[in-house]
């Protein structure tokens, strides 16, 4: 019998063709001859399609000198497969081990006492401006890369680009594998925006947090309640890193109270409804208070033209022949606290 070569590696496994699968199927029922071809295989096919089962160790010697028989599947997991899954779960053993002593070495160097003249770091230390969208990108994804708890976010508008929510998603689910939290708040336009419907639907299959809210303050994207980063307004495309302590926590805390009022982003008819009379009720206030068409779809995330069809579709609902009579209106029903829309056009 010619001496076989050694069995190749499981990197280096040959593709589990058809013919061998036929094979495969073949020794199942009869067993496998080094000397006589199976039926509907040459010999150099049956030679070729042999090696490859030897190799995902399907098969095994058999009684006879140059016979094989067929193992099972399970069989060729355990043979194939266990040493290599051994192997990584000693190396994530050993990773986590790794993980510990680095944590523990930080806890011990962040614990150093500073001298007193040390302890407030000066201002350039506590904020640091980005002047542009590159700088800001850079920081932010450099900052999220080594977050250990929770990411939470600000996302004003009606929905963010397309191609910045196709780069975010797999570095947020990279994250989410890592187990750190992630929690996002929108506006409630961001419900009628595809991509970011799209997005939304996988981040949270993956355990990602989503709600919307009426109004946002601004963007804001903190990270381990530690830094935080907001626009710079002297630079629309660029942004402001805050360290200081407490002015991350005040961030925060504003944070936490957007979520608790917020809605969960939810898909459907009902969802979109619900919303929607939120918008038109936000709205409601926001005309009532005398401002602009620009500056209400703005704080609402919405376009000017969808911004002014509600406002139309609210002024003729209410009977009003002019927004400060619309104003009044809102106003004397209640709308601005809380009240449903009336159902019938309203007289003055």
């Amino acid at each position: 019998m010619p001496e076989r070569a050694p069995l190749p590696a499981s990197s280096d496994l040959p593709p589990l063709g058809h013919d061998a699968v036929a094979l495969y199927h073949h020794a199942l029922e009869y067993g496998l001859s080094d000397r006589t071809p199976a039926a509907g295989f040459s010999a150099d096919l049956h030679a070729a399609s042999l090696d490859t089962l030897r190799a995902w160790q399907l098969l095994r010697p058999g009684a006879d000198d140059g016979v094989w028989e067929a193992v099972t599947p399970h069989h060729a997991i355990a043979t194939l497969l266990g040493p290599q899954e051994a192997g990584l779960r000693e190396a994530q053993a050993e990773l986590r081990l790794s993980e510990g002593r680095v944590a523990a070495r930080r806890a011990v160097l962040e614990g150093l006492p500073l001298p007193l003249a040390q302890q407030r770091p000066a201002d350039a230390e506590v904020l640091e401006i980005l002047p542009d969208v590159h700088a800001a990108r850079g920081a932010i994804s450099a900052s999220v890369a080594q977050c250990r708890t929770e990411v939470v976010s600000f996302q004003p508008g009606g929905g963010r680009p397309a191609e910045i929510l196709a780069d975010a998603l797999p570095r947020d689910l990279a994250l989410l594998e890592r187990g750190i939290r992630i929690r996002c708040l929108y506006q409630h336009p961001a419900r009628f925006h595809q991509p970011t419907q799209d997005y939304v639907r996988a981040a949270s299959a993956a355990g990602s947090h989503i709600r919307t809210l009426g109004e946002l303050f601004g963007q804001m994207i903190i990270v381990d309640q530690r830094i935080a980063f907001i626009p710079d307004r002297s630079s629309p495309r660029g942004a402001v890193v805050i360290r200081q302590p407490s002015a991350v926590a005040f961030l925060y805390d504003a944070f936490e109270q957007s979520w608790s009022r917020a809605t969960p982003y939810l898909s459907g008819p009902a969802a979109a409804r619900a919303v929607t009379e939120d918008i038109k009720r936000t709205l409601a206030v926001l005309l009532a208070d005398g401002l602009k068409d620009e500056v209400i779809a703005r704080r609402l995330g919405l376009s000017l033209r969808t911004c002014r069809r509600h406002i139309s579709e609210l002024m003729e609902q209410l009977g009003a022949r002019s927004r400060t009579q619309a104003g009044v209106l809102i106003h004397a029903h209640g709308l601005h606290l809380g009240g449903g829309a009336p159902s019938a056009a309203v007289t003055p």
